[in-house]
């Protein structure tokens, strides 16, 4: 009776969304849940100084004049020790990017520091409707202005969204260059979604892991824009700003991916295995391993991702929402094995998030099988609102000297990493209902055909690069044969 009754009081909400009066009043209110994004910014005092927009603000500055903009870490790298150091948390207000972020930055450092802030914040508003826009295209829905606003409404109440507008990141910018990449990608521009895909990389190389997702799913021209994108943004501000900023970036990554990975926020399973095996400044380890966290998490990496390859299909990306969950699936994939992955970088988890959503449009989501999925991907969502942060943190607060209860403690702690995970296995389930195999089985059938698919893939890639050096020499005659007109004609 009581689901009968909510069942009736769902569809008469829904008729009254249909009225005109109806989708005003769902506007009003997607309005003002993506603006609250925006004026959360200004509680409190001293918001752009205790940004990490600060940081980025400065750094645009340094490279504006050719400055090397990492001396301030090196000094503070040159000072750690993983023994001394202050606990839980480490001095991370420093600009530990490729230069690329800053230069792209560069007009806003000629503007005032609070200026400058508000409209990169309001850059992240259209980033994040325009992501939710190419999220929905990839999975070949046509959708309403109202239906992308309610989606870009949903993602901007979660936490991780709400504290990128808070400290003015760059992870709302990354989601946007990897949607637009596979949206353009789809749209025949494989040129212009790889120079996308190539910003984001050079913003956070990471990605270069959806690079070789693509180069495995042969998208040639794509790939091989955005790794040469990649090189070119990455290495060309050094032209200008020397060998020593190269050499302190080097120096940055390798402490970064090295002794940094214990930070407490750090919730991929590299950060997870540092911290109990190895010393660190943030919590007494279980017993000192290194060797044994670098295998634990070399043996995780190898199992994501020959899981998600056995999932992937070999063939090019194609428009839907099948397409759409291989990318989500190679996102998951990639925030496991990285190392370092804090809990805002959640927000690339809305790529996965609509590609269930997409799907569950297209089948009867209350049946059983379905439900599962559906109900799975609200949960992470919901935890996404705040209850997995404040677990975490709860957690984190309550660490104290009782070893048995702080070893207990510290494996419980990464809450978002355990959603990570239930997403992922989530992922492994709908493509399971989708496909009709069990991940096992599928799994062991890829790597029986391992050595056959490399060998057509080989084979995809040398006709790929015949065919491009005929293009180049077609080309090269092209312009030599309008060189030689153009003398004539004069």
């Amino acid at each position: 009776m009581v689901t009968e009754m909510a069942a009736a009081r769902l569809r008469t909400l829904l008729d009254t969304l249909k009225t005109p009066r109806g989708r005003i009043a769902l506007t009003i209110a997607c309005l003002g849940a993506l603006f609250f994004g925006f004026w959360h910014l200004h509680s409190g005092t001293g918001w752009f100084w205790g940004s990490d927009f600060r940081v980025f603000y400065f750094a645009a500055e340094a490279v504006r004049h050719g400055a090397d903009p990492y001396t301030a870490v090196i000094a503070w790298i040159h000072t750690y020790s993983p023994t001394t150091h202050l606990g839980t948390t480490f001095a991370t207000k420093s600009y530990v990017y490729g230069p690329f972020f800053a230069l792209l930055l560069t007009p806003l450092s000629l503007l005032p520091n609070l200026w400058a802030m508000v409209i990169w914040n309001l850059c992240n508003l259209v980033f994040l409707t325009a992501a939710m826009y190419c999220l929905l295209r990839i999975a070949g829905i046509s959708p309403s202005r109202l239906h992308v606003l309610v989606l870009a409404a949903a993602a901007v109440v979660t936490l991780p969204v709400q504290t990128e507008f808070f400290l003015g990141q760059s992870d709302i910018f990354v989601l946007f260059c990897i949607c637009a990449a596979f949206y353009l990608l789809l749209e025949g521009g494989p040129v212009t979604g790889g120079i996308l895909l190539a910003m984001g990389c050079a913003t956070k190389p990471t990605l270069l892991v959806l690079v070789i997702f693509m180069l495995w799913k042969r998208e040639w021209k794509f790939a091989a824009t955005a790794i040469l994108g990649f090189l070119a943004l990455f290495l060309g501000p050094f032209l200008w700003l020397g060998g020593q900023a190269w050499h302190d970036l080097m120096t940055i990554w390798s402490f970064w991916s090295s002794q940094y990975i214990a930070y407490a926020r750090n919730d991929s399973p590299r950060g997870v295995l540092t911290r109990i095996f190895t010393t660190n400044p943030v919590v007494r380890p279980l017993f000192v391993a290194p060797w044994l966290a670098y295998a634990l998490w070399l043996a995780l990496a190898v199992v994501v991702v020959v899981v998600t390859a056995a999932l992937v299909s070999p063939r090019r990306l194609e428009r839907g929402p099948r397409g759409l969950l291989e990318i989500g699936l190679a996102v998951t994939a990639m925030l496991l094995i990285s190392p370092l992955t804090e809990w805002p970088y959640l927000m690339l988890l809305f790529i996965p998030l609509m590609g269930c959503y997409a799907w569950l449009r297209g089948v009867d989501w209350r049946a059983r099988p379905w439900r599962a999925v559906a109900i799975g991907a609200f949960l992470v969502w919901v935890g996404l609102l705040g209850p997995l942060k404040l677990i975490e943190y709860f957690i984190w607060d309550h660490i104290g000297n009782r070893p048995i209860l702080t070893d207990v403690l510290v494996v419980l702690a990464p809450m978002h990493l355990y959603a990570l995970i239930a997403l992922f296995a989530l992922q492994l389930y709908t493509q399971r209902l989708i496909t009709g195999r069990a991940t096992a089985e599928a799994t062991r059938a890829w790597v029986i055909a391992l050595p056959a698919m490399l060998v057509a893939w080989l084979t995809d890639l040398a006709v790929a690069l015949a065919r491009l050096g005929q293009t180049s020499r077609q080309r090269a005659l092209n312009v030599a044969s309008w060189s030689s007109k153009a003398l004539a004609r004069r």
